[in-house]
């Protein structure tokens, strides 16, 4: 991993303060990142090495939560060359949702709960770490909650700077405060989205959907304009919404169940989220956004307290999807 250094960034031979130059040892220019001042940087910069470090001691943090966590696959071959790249991202698998707790009880062992960790070395970039989960016939990845430093720019406020191109200001000895408050910080945001899925699964769990109605139900969570007339004037979204239909039913046959339940929703709704183990060009081709159809999902779940809004829900999903049926072919 080469080693980070600060610099001024020089406009016409004069030090131009509001900025930093950010350089490897080979002189090579990476960002620019904002100064706030000549010795404090609140650009939250944190290197590739630095967000292994953070993502496995996350991990490890997950132990008081999780009765059986996934040992970490570390294959040091392909660290250090995912760790040469401007852009960074690594994946771990946390546990099965069935050895966390409170959830031993909710038959929802198939469910693996996760932290991928992104950083990106450009202008803009910065550290993301993402908690999401994936269904054991299924790598798709849904992210339910993201932290990122914007969320508690207070612990970066300690961070002390030297612009000078040959002081390594990432030794992690001298950064490990900052590591420990970015891992706390993180794992607190997370600990309170896993007490939310929690309480989501234990209600889910109860309200059974027939198999015909899942793919009406998922439309609508995605979001789908399902007007005949909008479909109509636009070919470009029925095939969309066909391929969507598609996808479903062959996730139907693949999941094979006799009965369902709102629980088996946080499947479909990972269908077309970010896929582990397939490299992407950039991070926002991955989806590595927090799941708006999730947290329509719980919403909806936690509305069908409301004597008969369930059942209206889905004839009214039912009846949208079968006045559009003939058109997606």
């Amino acid at each position: 991993m080469p080693t980070l250094y600060l610099d001024y960034l020089n406009h016409n031979n004069v030090p131009v303060h509001q900025y930093v130059k950010v350089i490897d040892d080979q002189n090579q220019f990476v960002s620019i990142k904002e100064n706030n001042d000549s010795k404090k940087s609140h650009t939250y910069l944190v290197t590739h090495q630095e967000c292994d470090h953070i993502l496995h001691d996350l991990h490890l943090k997950f132990n008081e939560k999780c009765d059986n966590l996934i040992a970490p696959n570390r294959d040091d071959h392909e660290l250090y060359r995912v760790l040469e790249r401007r852009q960074f991202l690594r994946f771990l698998p946390v546990g099965s949702l069935g050895d966390f707790q409170d959830f031993q009880d909710l038959n929802c062992n198939d469910f693996t709960i996760g932290l991928i960790i992104t950083n990106d070395y450009h202008l803009n970039g910065n550290l993301e770490i993402h908690l999401g989960y994936n269904h054991n016939i299924s790598d798709n990845f849904n992210v339910i909650e993201k932290w990122s430093p914007s969320d508690k720019p207070s612990i970066f406020k300690k961070v002390e700077h030297q612009i000078n191109p040959v002081v390594d200001n990432f030794n992690r000895i001298e950064r490990s405060d900052l590591i420990r408050e970015i891992v706390d910080s993180a794992y607190n945001t997370f600990v309170e989205s896993i007490s939310q899925l929690n309480h989501f699964v234990s209600i889910a769990n109860d309200y059974a959907i027939n198999r015909n109605q899942i793919t009406p139900i998922y439309l609508d969570l995605k979001n789908r304009n399902r007007s005949r007339t909008s479909l109509k004037t636009n070919k470009d979204r029925i095939k969309i919404i066909s391929n969507d239909v598609k996808e479903s039913k062959i996730l139907i046959g693949r999941y094979h169940k006799e009965a369902y339940c709102y629980t088996d929703l946080l499947l479909w709704i990972s269908i077309d989220r970010h896929r582990l183990y397939r490299n992407y060009d950039h991070f926002n081709d991955a989806e590595l956004t927090s799941s708006q159809a999730y947290k329509d999902l719980v919403k909806k779940v936690a509305s069908f307290s409301e004597n008969g809004l369930k059942d209206e829900y889905e004839h009214e999903q039912s009846t949208a999807y079968m006045s559009i049926i003939d058109l997606l072919g």
